[in-house]
């Protein structure tokens, strides 16, 4: 990234840079999860406006254009991949991983940190709200906002990341080990394939006046999910059944362009 491009994304983050800490991570990501929301709206627009597969994915650059421009964020390949851009421009040190979740294999990327010689799981393809640590050798732990969050090594490289405060607590099972830069954009690219995922769904997900705001497409009539004190307790906005204006109303609550959400709801697959 270039500074003029880092100081455009942490204005638009509404952050100061500072060097690399705990604390700096932990900012970032609240600032992160109040802005870019996680999304599979402008993924399933881009598939359907793309006449190459290659051409559908955002790249990190491209990534926080759109969002600035848009107000879109994208799902865990795209996110994570930004995000870990823009941290290792701001000084920082990580990777990214690949990872399952139950039987679905290799289904999920993370980035992880190291921060004062320890090692942190940061996710904002989930997305996490604070940054994690993980130890080899016995269970760590980290309260965030809504929820406290937990690391369980299973032994060699594979961890158990879980949450409460949430009907699953099962998040997925981290395998700690690097993917090439190469090797991640291949699976980026392939996820706008016929198997990839959220391609038959309009989901949006960001917190919003405190709270967590959820559209997901499959709920019908649409409406829009605000969890309260707990996954269950909760309201509930009704839009109605069409397009456009659910389409405006997801601009105007979430910040998105309604435009691509408009071509996302008319391109859902199922």
């Amino acid at each position: 990234m270039t500074s003029e491009e880092i100081s455009h994304v942490l204005n638009y983050l509404g952050i100061k840079a500072q060097p690399p800490s705990l604390e700096g991570i932990d900012a970032l990501l609240g600032a992160y999860i109040r802005k870019v929301p996680w999304e599979s709206m402008s993924r399933i627009a881009r598939k359907a406006t793309s006449t190459r597969l290659e051409d559908a994915p955002l790249m990190p650059s491209n990534f926080w254009a759109s969002a600035i421009a848009y107000g879109t964020g994208g799902t865990c390949y795209e996110s994570n991949y930004a995000f870990l851009t823009l941290l290792r421009a701001l000084g920082y040190t990580g990777y990214l991983t690949i990872n399952n979740m139950n039987d679905m294999i290799g289904c999920h990327s993370a980035i992880i940190l190291t921060i004062d010689k320890k090692d942190y799981l940061v996710d904002v393809g989930m997305p996490f709200h604070v940054a994690i640590p993980i130890h080899p050798a016995k269970k760590t732990s980290r309260q965030g906002q809504f929820h406290a969050y937990s690391i369980t090594p299973q032994g060699g490289d594979v961890y158990l990341v879980e949450r409460d405060n949430h009907p699953k607590p099962y998040c997925y099972t981290l395998i700690n080990k690097p993917i090439s830069e190469a090797e991640y954009q291949k699976i980026l690219i392939a996820d706008y394939g016929n198997d990839g995922l959220f391609l038959d769904r309009a989901i949006i997900v960001k917190v919003i006046n405190e709270q967590i705001w959820r559209f997901d497409s499959s709920a019908k009539p649409f409406q829009i999910e605000i969890f309260l004190q707990s996954s269950t307790d909760k309201l509930f906005q009704f839009l109605g059944k069409e397009p456009e204006p659910v389409s405006l109303a997801m601009a105007q609550q979430f910040g998105i362009s309604a435009k691509i959400v408009k071509l996302a709801l008319e391109n859902i697959t199922s």
